[in-house]
């Protein structure tokens, strides 16, 4: 017998066993009874939390990941699974999101009845994912409506970079300082003094050491920005 047939005998059963009470005759024959009654409530309460928690898993299961997805623990049904946190910030909320998987309102109602943990975050929402479990989603909102490469975006927010002002301090993705110092060079005319018999004994190295002591630019990865 599965569970939502078991609820229904119980259910069924729990209301003949009540209606029968006023038929006792003795208090003995009373208790029992509400003996009985008690008993198979706490098996209804447990056969219901257990086919609500089957119920919301099934829906997480079906849950989808992308670029910037979030790790959620739910206290409630003591579950965790990875979501598209994209999709939650598309949806308006956690809330809604959980509604458009397809978990019914009262479901969700119940569990959002107890805190959830956010315990891992991928992509952008790895930069809105704080202490003790919080994540930032209005962050997030903002992070997303940014207009910028995620990977270049990814990159300035690692430099501490304000959102608004990476695309304007990108300066471009190199796979070495030497090859960033010299197409900067390149590009602001430097180079046009020195003899081009001359440009292959420059130290690039040096260059690019000399640019890093001076601020003139941070890095994460091959990703460089001008450092105001």
């Amino acid at each position: 017998m599965n569970i939502e047939s078991r609820a229904a005998d119980l259910r069924t059963s729990i209301k003949l066993m009540t209606g029968d009470l006023c038929y006792c005759k003795t208090r003995a024959q009373v208790a029992s009874l509400r003996e009985t009654i008690r008993q198979r409530e706490e098996e209804l309460k447990r056969l219901e939390d257990q086919a609500f928690i089957n119920r919301c898993v099934a829906v997480l299961d079906n849950a989808g990941m992308g670029e910037h997805n979030v790790y959620i623990h739910w206290f409630r049904i003591d579950y965790g699974c990875w979501i598209d946190a994209e999709e939650v910030v598309n949806a308006g909320g956690l809330s809604d999101y959980l509604e458009s998987l397809g978990m019914e309102p009262a479901d969700v109602a119940e569990l959002m009845t107890q805190d959830w943990d956010c315990q891992d975050a991928e992509g952008l929402a790895s930069h809105c994912l704080h202490k003790y479990g919080s994540f930032d989603w209005m962050a997030l909102e903002e992070l997303l409506e940014v207009d910028c490469e995620p990977e270049v975006l990814a990159a300035g927010l690692a430099c501490e970079i304000a959102p608004e002002e990476i695309q304007d301090r990108y300066m471009g993705s190199w796979d070495s300082d030497e090859d960033m110092a010299m197409e900067q060079w390149e590009e602001g005319g430097l180079l046009e003094a020195i003899p081009a018999s001359a440009r292959g004994y420059i130290d690039w190295q040096a260059v690019a050491r000399d640019m890093e002591l001076n601020g003139e630019f941070v890095r994460s990865d091959t990703y460089y920005f001008r450092n105001c």
